[in-house]
């Protein structure tokens, strides 16, 4: 069942229930149960779903909550989405503030405030952030830049470019819920570039580090470090060269 109601106010909302095709728009308030295919763009206030979404557009909401899997063509875009399942983004995921679980692929970069993912995540160009936080995975070309970054590693993860104030990197101890995902391979962080204010790493894998603190942990394997105050390094973790460059 597609139906659109329209207000006294003149703005409309769009409810899907079962299987059914709708075209996009302009509404208040979007809910989708069941099976969804929405041709165009949609912009809305207020999404809503459970099921499966296929958008051949972009999907715009200032509030999004949704269980089961969203796919679209063209960008993700709000202010607060939160999603349990599967989100394959065409191009840009843009948004204030994302709490997701599941899968999720992004065809083009990531641009937001308060960035939070657990599982697995591939970005093909890029990712721009306040605050980025990953628990799981994450494979990406491209850099990673972010105020303040923690990835907490449950599988193989590769990051071209790693830049920040504050980055933390180490194998999770948090079991729960790690049976809903796969994994591939070892819980580590292999990147060409780390570059921050004040580094934290473990299980870490990487060309060069350049920082001010520089924390180098059980688990890594670094070519060359340069640090501007301090480096300590955990006895079983390998770095073939260091050096002071002052501040």
């Amino acid at each position: 069942m597609n139906m659109t109601v329209r207000d006294e106010e003149g703005s409309s909302n769009l409810r899907i229930i079962g299987n059914s095709n709708s075209n996009g728009g302009v509404f208040d308030k979007v809910t989708i149960i069941g099976d969804a295919q929405i041709d165009g763009d949609v912009d809305c206030s207020k999404f809503r779903g459970t099921g499966t979404l296929e958008v051949e557009g972009s999907l715009h909401a200032e509030s999004l909550k949704s269980t089961g899997e969203i796919r679209t063509t063209e960008d993700l875009q709000g202010g607060s989405l939160a999603m349990t399942g599967n989100i394959k983004i065409g191009r840009d995921l843009i948004a204030a503030q994302t709490n997701f679980n599941g899968e999720v692929e992004v065809g083009n970069r990531i641009i937001g405030e308060e960035i939070q993912i657990f599982g697995n995540l591939t970005v093909r160009h890029g990712i721009q952030a306040e605050n980025f936080r990953v628990k799981g995975a994450l494979q990406m070309n491209g850099m990673l830049n972010a105020d303040k970054i923690e990835i907490d590693l449950y599988g193989r993860s590769v990051v071209t470019e790693v830049v920040g104030g504050e980055i933390k990197v180490e194998p999770s101890n948090f079991k729960k819920w790690v049976s809903l995902f796969t994994f591939k391979g070892l819980p580590q962080l292999e990147s060409e570039v780390i570059e921050g204010d004040r580094l934290y790493l473990e299980n870490t894998i990487a060309r060069v580090v350049h920082g001010s603190t520089v924390v180098i942990g059980k688990g890594c394997q670094i070519g060359m470090v340069e640090y501007r105050e301090s480096l300590q390094q955990d006895k079983d973790s390998i770095i073939e060269d260091s050096r002071y460059v002052g501040l």
